[in-house]
Formats: structure tokens, sequence, C-alpha cells
């Protein structure tokens, strides 16, 4: 019966520590992959900010799509800015669409 105990209790042993180490490897392999969409995401943003390509695509996508809505209140001296916080608030946040 001894043996049998001492067995038991050195398997429960076993058990818990490869437990502990599929954990410590699973936790260990998800932040690596966290880690490297991190860091190649972080590449991708700096490569298109210092391409050049995003500011002039952010530029002539406000050119089309807001600047036609938006002429009117910018064309007086000074600036209608109440006319324009107007126009930001019906501005439509999920879509970014304005209602011009």
């Amino acid at each position: 019966m001894d043996a049998d105990a001492t067995r038991t209790q050195c398997l429960s042993q076993l058990r818990w520590k490869l437990a502990l180490s599929y954990t410590a490897v699973t936790v260990g392999a998800l932040l690596a992959v966290a880690l490297v969409i991190i860091i190649a995401s972080a590449v991708i943003l700096v490569a298109m900010t210092n391409s050049g390509s995003l500011p002039v695509r952010l530029v002539d996508t406000a050119k089309v799509e807001y600047a036609p809505s938006l002429r009117p209140y910018l064309e007086d001296s000074p600036s209608d800015v109440e006319g324009i916080a107007a126009w930001l608030g019906r501005c439509d946040r999920t879509t970014s669409r304005c209602c011009g």
C-alpha cells in the first residue's frame, strides 16, 4: 500500500508540474504573438506615416468629402466658427460621413 501511495503522490506532483508547465508555455506563446502583432502594427504605421502616403490620402479625402460642405463657413472673414461647430455636431461619428 505504501508503494501505491508514494506512486500516486509522485504522479500527482507530476500532473501539477505538467499543468503549470503547459500553462506557462501557452501564456508565453500568447504574449509572444501579441508582441509580434503590436510591433508589426507599429512598424506599418511608422512606415505609412513616414512615406507620405497617409497624410496625402487624408488631405485628398478631406478635400473631396468635407471641403465642399465646409466652404460656406470658411469663405467669410473671419470664418463662421459657430457654423463650423454646428456642422461638426451634425457629423455621424460612426460612419465618418457628414450631412453637409
